[in-house]
């Protein structure tokens, strides 16, 4: 068996993982953008909601109405910073899996390369081989 032909059952390992690697890296960046979606969109709320408040408030209001907005607005906030922090969490898991996909990909260039030395070492070893039957013919031919 060729030196070549062992690697193969190593290169598709290698590329599994290397695929596998690829889907956590999709699936984290997904989950990214909808965390990223979840705190735009609670931001928006809260502006929304400060900007209908400060309508309300011009007319006039109580010290209980500003107080109740003061708590839910600081509600609000804790679950920003909240949802801010799971993303930065995120973020960490999303860069390591990142790396790992990179380090994948790097084995499987490195057994890519090792199986082309292989690819060519044949090739030169098949050369020479040939060359010498030529040369073993050449000299059966001259004695004759």
């Amino acid at each position: 068996m060729r030196k070549v032909n062992r690697l193969q059952p190593v290169r598709k390992y290698a590329e599994f993982r290397l695929a596998d690697a690829a889907q956590r890296v999709q699936v984290s960046l997904g989950n990214m953008q909808g965390i990223q979606q979840k705190i735009s969109q609670l931001q928006a709320y809260v502006d929304e909601y400060e900007r209908s408040f400060a309508a309300v408030a011009a007319q006039g209001i109580s010290v209980e109405q500003l107080k109740a907005h003061y708590g839910f607005v600081e509600q609000l906030r804790q679950a920003l910073e909240s949802q801010q922090k799971v993303q930065r969490a995120m973020l960490g898991e999303h860069q390591a899996l990142l790396e790992a996909w990179r380090r994948q990909n790097v084995k499987l260039k490195m057994i890519d390369h090792v199986a082309e030395r292989y690819h060519q070492e044949y090739r030169r070893n098949q050369e020479k081989k040939e060359q010498r039957e030529i040369d073993d013919r050449r000299g059966q031919i001259k004695k004759q």
